[in-house]
């Protein structure tokens, strides 16, 4: 059996982690599905990231098991997909185990006839008996013995679900309302059957941040328009999360969910993109709530970002891990006997930074171990200036203690979508911030990422035809939409901040290319047309929203620079219907959507302004209120317009006149 190329050059770190595998894997491609059929073996698809710790856990307890090792090698062609760098089978597989399943996440599980009918599907798969399942090897047995009975209604099934999967996720009742789309208020009182009275958040259980969405929420908070009531729920959510060790502390960061529904047991995780969506959320929130907690998080995040998540060469990593020394979280928890050492040369009152960080002997997880979090009870008493001073000095000291830690594994290679993404992120930190100090770290760690993200993921032969290596592995040809719209996104953004024309020419080169190449008959497909699949059912597939999804960033794109282009709203038209559906079926894990769709056409405006007043203070006072419904654009000139979409409204000389327009306006 021919084994899978381990090049370092050109192999992701999820691939090499399984390089020494007793399991026999292959790529997911046409020899492996070619070599399927004529073994009549059954597929077992294993599809991962590096730094999942569920995966590393299967990988070392299961696939090393040499009688599972076995089987597999002898009874099925075991294949391994990495969904950081195949998106497009990603979705398809996540949105089958949704149809199939209920559930999806990673890792998942797959096992599929040779002619990719579902036999069996499943997230984490124990090798012991549980009260789910009966162990690792007996679920390899029993799919075995199904692939070799005749199924007839497995195969008609499999006609519907194909259908299914390549039509979007919509609600078996159209959603109605009034108006183009509901307004905020009509959606936040539809979620509060949700809502988590005392913890904070949506939903029980496994609990989610729900970023995307609280952007939007903090977008329209800051546009004056969301009661009271719904503006506080979402404020004390924020506090909840940002005190309790979902967030990190000491190193600054967000990890990626929390598996108890009052936020005190993170996934250590630490993901890219959710790194730019907490920086997008705490800069926009922070102009109506300047809180020192939200401030504070966006300092260390960036520091974080810069330290530990950042290489000169290979640009942002992807993610890192949650595992150190064989422990999950040991390298973010602290023993009370490690707390008490990290200060006993401190002139802090040790005491009563306990009680603030709820610090106790027995701890709040395994080996007596404590999460860093701070008690919100106390939250008054701990953010007077005095006091926040002392929890800076003592996150500075638990960070120095780190320093004797084995970190976990990161995911070193770069992925352009998750990259640009981040640029989106400083640009708003920049926009929206109001301090100095935040304003300056995020321009340095801009400037640092725009010093290397092209030779990431660009070539010269490359930049010819406009193509943007989906990984700085350099080692596909296809072209991802995610791609294309999270480098309009960025190039949109720096030109809003800098008034370089360069960001603006480069971010309409980007949305033609995506006109051209990915949308087809009212549908965004995930890869360009005629992309090469290892089989029919992944070509042309629509890109769909399981999760934050490209279509809402290009549609809230492409409604902004309608000024630019008429034609870009005559694409809008072909989508929002479908569109939002989609989002209106599960306006929590799409807040992207509601971005995209919440503003009618009439309050959308285009600001032409000279390109001078990016120096004036007085203007860098207001831009933080400018949200994503304005197009700013410059000139050389002194002049200023104000334009709606029907027309020139204003035009004027002068900052302070332009000041005077506005204010009087709003």
């Amino acid at each position: 059996m021919k084994e899978l190329s381990m090049n370092q050059d050109n192999k992701s770190t999820f691939f090499m982690a399984f390089k020494d595998s007793k399991v026999s894997w292959r790529e997911f491609n046409k020899e492996s599905l070619k070599i399927a059929k004529a073994e009549k073996k059954p597929l077992f698809i294993h599809l991962g990231y590096s730094t999942s710790h569920l995966s590393t856990d299967l990988q070392y307890r299961v696939f090393e098991d040499s009688e599972i090792a076995s089987f597999l090698n002898e009874n099925f062609i075991s294949i391994l997909i990495d969904k950081e760098l195949s998106p497009h089978l990603d979705q398809y597989f996540q949105k089958m185990m949704i149809l199939q399943f209920g559930e999806n996440g990673w890792p998942a599980n797959i096992f599929l006839t040779s002619e990719l009918k579902p036999l069996f599907l499943g997230t984490y798969l124990p090798l012991e008996v549980d009260d789910k399942y009966p162990g690792f090897l007996n679920i390899i047995k029993n799919i075995l013995q199904s692939s070799k009975e005749k199924n007839s209604k497995r195969d008609e099934d499999f006609e519907l679900l194909i259908k299914k999967i390549k039509s979007p996720l919509l609600p078996n009742q159209e959603i109605s309302f009034e108006g183009r789309f509901p307004s905020p208020n009509s959606i936040f009182d539809a979620l509060t059957e949700y809502e988590d009275k005392e913890n904070g958040g949506y939903g029980k259980g496994i609990k989610h941040t729900y970023l995307s969405f609280m952007e939007w929420a903090a977008e329209q908070i800051v546009e004056g328009v969301v009661e009271k009531e719904f503006s506080d729920y979402i404020i004390m959510t924020l506090e909840k999360i940002l005190a309790s060790p979902v967030y990190d502390h000491v190193g600054g960061g967000i990890h990626h969910f929390s598996f108890s529904s009052d936020w005190q047991k993170p996934n250590f995780e630490k993901h890219l993109n959710d790194q730019a969506m907490i920086l997008k959320v705490l800069s926009k929130i922070s102009v109506a709530y300047p809180s020192p907690l939200f401030l504070d998080a966006i300092i260390q995040t960036l520091e974080y970002l810069n330290n530990e998540m950042f290489d000169d060469e290979r640009g942002f990593f992807t993610s890192q891990g949650s595992i150190s020394e064989g422990i999950e979280g040991l390298y973010f928890c602290y023993t009370a006997e490690e707390f008490d050492e990290v200060f006993q040369d401190s002139e802090i009152d040790l005491e009563n930074l306990k009680k603030w960080f709820m610090i106790t002997e027995q701890g709040d997880t395994n080996y007596k171990l404590n999460t860093i979090k701070l008690d919100l009870n106390k939250i008054e008493e701990i953010i007077t200036p005095e006091n926040w001073e002392i929890v800076r000095n003592a996150k500075k000291l638990l960070f120095q203690k780190r320093f004797d830690r084995i970190p976990p594994k990161t995911n070193p290679q770069s992925i352009a979508s998750s990259s640009f993404k981040l640029i989106s992120a400083l640009c708003d930190v920049i926009q929206y911030c109001k301090i100095g100090i935040i304003q300056k770290d995020a321009t340095n760690l801009l400037n640092k990422a725009l010093a290397n993200v092209y030779q990431c993921f660009f070539s010269k032969s490359s930049q010819d035809d406009f193509h943007i290596h989906h990984s700085s592995l350099k080692n596909s040809s296809k072209k991802y939409l995610e791609d294309y719209v999270a480098f309009a996104d960025a190039h949109s953004r720096l030109y809003e901040i800098t008034a370089n024309k360069k960001f603006k020419k480069n971010a309409l080169k980007a949305l033609d290319f995506i006109e051209e190449n990915f949308l087809d008959n009212n549908k965004l497909l995930i890869t360009s047309k005629g992309s090469d699949s290892a089989v029919v059912n992944f070509e042309n597939l629509s890109s769909d929203l399981i999760k934050t999804s490209p279509i809402s960033t290009y549609i809230l794109f492409i409604r902004k620079w309608c000024f630019e282009n008429s034609k870009y709203q005559e694409i809008f038209e072909g989508l929002f219907t479908q569109f939002a559906q989609c989002v209106l079926f599960n306006p929590l894990a799409h807040g992207e959507g509601l971005r995209s769709l919440i503003y009618p056409e009439e309050v959308y405006k285009k600001l032409v302004i000279p390109s001078s007043w990016k120096k004036n203070e007085n203007f860098l006072k207001i831009i933080p209120y400018f949200s994503s419904r304005f197009l700013i654009n410059y000139h050389d000139q002194d002049s200023w317009i104000f334009e709606g979409l029907q027309g020139v409204e204003k035009t004027g000389e002068g900052l302070e006149e332009f000041e005077n327009f506005l204010f009087k306006k709003n």
